[in-house]
């Protein structure tokens, strides 16, 4: 059993390496250099479309794993399971891990990785070990305590909460997880996810995209010349068009 753990922990991981490696801005570089390459150019092109199309299906793969790790989670709920099934880290857990102790992965992985609904749950998970109390959990389910988008961004509803829990990594990190999260909630509403996925936002998207951007905007009055990359800029205008509050926040995307 123990061999088992091992290998679905690396499993995981190499997931984690491909799909972090062909991240947006590495894809530019890689893509760059390819095409000032004058030798070889059919092996090059089919080696980038190798390349994209297995950094697809890792994603795809990734996501199935996580699936199935949450379709067992429901079955031990329900003791739908035996010591013969064995235990293990769920990826989800997995890729929190690799993530906290490797925090130089967390903007390539999330800026790579898009099913929404895995996503938001990841970031959520994620804020949830800066911004939340610890979770309790039961003998069985091993289920951690309903976390929203909603009581994510009430974290960071004045400027004194903002600073406090940026102290523990840094404003800059604290506005890239907020706007891939808003990000996330946004393609829930567009696809139509299921139901489970929806009650994760906690409210409307007009209130989500408000507390949005007060939310930044604490954010960066906890750092003095926090820069805001163009990423969280976008998110930031989507969400005071929704909000209904462009012509009062015009500042906040200069």
């Amino acid at each position: 059993m123990g061999s088992r753990k091992i290998h679905h922990k690396n499993l995981v991981k190499t997931c984690m390496a491909i799909i972090i490696r062909r991240s947006y801005h590495q894809i530019l570089e890689e893509d760059c250099k390819i095409s000032t390459d004058e030798f070889n150019v059919p092996l090059a092109t089919a080696l980038k479309e190798v390349k994209r199309k297995m950094n697809i299906d890792m994603k795809k793969f990734l996501t199935l794993i996580m699936d199935l790790d949450l379709v067992r989670r429901q079955a031990d709920s329900l003791g739908a399971t035996s010591r013969i099934d064995g235990t293990r880290s769920s990826a989800l857990e997995i890729i929190l891990d690799e993530l906290t102790y490797n925090i130089h992965d967390l903007s390539p992985f999330l800026m790579a990785f898009s099913e929404p609904r895995w996503k938001l749950e990841v970031i959520l998970q994620y804020l949830s070990k800066y911004c939340m109390k610890a979770s309790v959990r039961t003998r069985r389910a091993n289920i951690p305590n309903e976390i929203t988008v909603d009581s994510v961004l009430s974290n960071f509803s004045t400027t004194v909460n903002a600073k406090t829990i940026a102290k523990k990594i840094s404003s800059g990190i604290f506005q890239m997880l907020l706007a891939h999260l808003f990000q996330a909630c946004l393609s829930i509403q567009e696809d139509n996810c299921t139901d489970n996925s929806t009650k994760k936002t906690g409210n409307t998207l007009s209130e989500i995209s408000k507390k949005f951007v007060f939310a930044i905007q604490n954010l960066r009055e906890t750092e003095e010349g926090l820069e805001i990359v163009s990423f969280v800029k976008e998110a930031l205008f989507t969400a005071t068009l929704l909000a209904g509050k462009i012509g009062n926040d015009d500042v906040l995307i200069q």
